[in-house]
């Protein structure tokens, strides 16, 4: 029963990625025109920077599809919430490298 669950879940997971980022790259290319919005998802899938679709998603929500702010906000945060551990993790890194010598 618990495999169910997990390959259901594994799925969702799946699915709410694919339209989060699908809601990016209509975002971007509303404003920035289909080669920003390529490069954005390059930047995403290559080097894993993944700021550019979060803000593109919501500006997908919010300018192309016409919902409000605040549920643009609900769905672009927990990207932003995730990646700022890892920024922050990044910089504190790069600063003790840069003392230890």
């Amino acid at each position: 029963m618990g495999l169910i669950f997990s390959g259901a879940g594994l799925l969702l997971m799946l699915a709410l990625g694919l339209a989060q980022m699908w809601l990016g790259v209509i975002g971007i290319e509303h404003h920035f025109g289909g080669w920003a919005a390529g490069g954005a998802v390059l930047a995403a899938l290559i080097v894993r920077i993944m700021l550019p679709l979060t803000v593109g998603t919501y500006f997908g929500i919010v300018d192309v599809i016409g919902w409000p702010w605040w549920a643009g906000v609900l769905i672009a945060a927990p990207g932003i919430i995730f990646m700022l551990p890892a920024v922050i993790v990044g910089i504190v890194g790069a600063i003790k490298e840069r003392f230890r010598s």
